[in-house]
């Protein structure tokens, strides 16, 4: 997805896991919720393009 949004190739390294490294997550969102009611979950595709778009402006702003 990222790729066909910015058009470029993404260079991909794995590498050994790094000491602190998170496996799994059981994160509790229930706060951030409460705290950020206002906030709704969006598709990831959809995301990923509000993120490359203001990224780009951001970038051009300079």
């Amino acid at each position: 997805m990222i790729e066909r949004e910015t058009g470029r190739p993404l260079l991909i390294e794995h590498t050994a896991v790094r000491p602190g490294d998170v496996r799994d997550s059981h994160a509790d969102t229930a706060r951030l919720r409460r705290l950020f009611p206002e906030i709704t979950a969006v598709p990831l595709e959809q995301g990923i393009t509000a993120t490359v778009d203001w990224m780009r402006q951001s970038l051009l702003a300079r």
